[in-house]
């Protein structure tokens, strides 16, 4: 009995699998701890993804002060966890640990370096891909990243 219960079940999920989406493969991960070193998950933060050539540009900004010195901790955090050596050898945890290959920030992708600079009102972060041939991939993930934190918020 239970064995058919389980079979069932399994080929409930099966159109489910099937037709997920991509927009969702990667974005999984500890978003319960509020995505501590992200600068797009400070509150009242907004984010712009601009495509460049190798990769994007993402520009986090608040209108309050509060919010903007937090956004710029947050994305020297993420610089410097770029451009750790073992980066994806620690479970991602939504701390900055991981490769990025899971997660729900724009700006931490997996086989990229990030450079982060102030801006007015925040911060812009210059994501490159370790790749030319994951450019697209790379400014695709970004962008969905993005519209789902807005969608969060």
């Amino acid at each position: 009995m239970l064995r058919s219960l389980l079979i069932a079940v399994a080929f409930a999920l099966v159109p489910l699998v099937a037709h997920a989406d991509h927009r969702t493969e990667d974005m999984t991960g500890k978003k319960e701890l509020g995505m501590e070193n992200c600068p797009s998950a400070v509150q009242g933060a907004v984010t712009q993804v601009t495509n460049t050539k190798d990769g994007v540009v993402v520009t986090v900004i608040a209108k309050d002060g509060k919010a903007e010195r937090e956004i710029r901790r947050r994305a020297q955090i993420q610089e410097e966890v770029s451009n750790q050596p073992a980066r994806g050898a620690i479970e991602h945890t939504g701390t900055g640990t991981g490769s990025g290959r899971y997660g729900y920030c724009p700006g931490a992708m997996r086989h990229t370096k990030l450079e982060a600079r102030d801006v007015p009102g925040g911060s812009q972060m210059t994501v490159r891909a370790a790749q030319k041939s994951d450019v697209a991939k790379l400014q695709q993930r970004a962008k969905e990243r993005a519209e789902a934190l807005r969608v969060r918020q």
